[in-house]
């Protein structure tokens, strides 16, 4: 006899990472677009989005270094890194910087992660004008 046990197979376009978690504290596995195949049990896939995204910074009332006060906004793009290059040019997945991002941002909505993210680019905002 011949006993065929199903699972769940998951699809992601290119931009997003899918993150399984792993039994006994593992490492997750991580796939960039493609699909996986969740056994049974396991049944959790959880999609991270690495999507390019331009964040306003808005940076009010910051001191200069002669003491005058200005106003400063400006514009960034930011993305979660799915690759890194390796010798020769060819670019490999990077699994780490993707749980890494993971652990910070996968239960975050889209608006706490830019917030997050607006957070820490005004403190160096305003580190950078402070040093003008």
């Amino acid at each position: 006899r011949v006993w065929f046990v199903m699972g769940n197979v998951v699809v992601s376009n290119p931009s997003e990472a899918l993150i399984v978690p792993s039994k006994n504290h593992e490492r997750s596995a991580v796939q960039v677009g493609g699909r996986v195949y969740v056994p049974p049990r396991r049944g959790r896939v959880d999609k991270l989005p690495l999507t390019l995204r331009t964040i306003r910074v808005e940076s009010m009332q910051c001191p200069a270094k002669g003491g005058v006060m200005v106003d400063v906004v400006g514009i960034c793009q930011v993305k979660i890194s799915g690759y890194k290059e390796g010798a020769g040019g060819q670019l490999y997945q990077d699994d780490n910087a993707i749980r890494l991002a993971a652990q910070h941002f996968l239960s975050a909505s889209d608006d706490e992660l830019e917030s997050s993210v607006a957070v820490t680019l005004q403190g160096h905002q305003r580190a950078i004008v402070a040093s003008l």
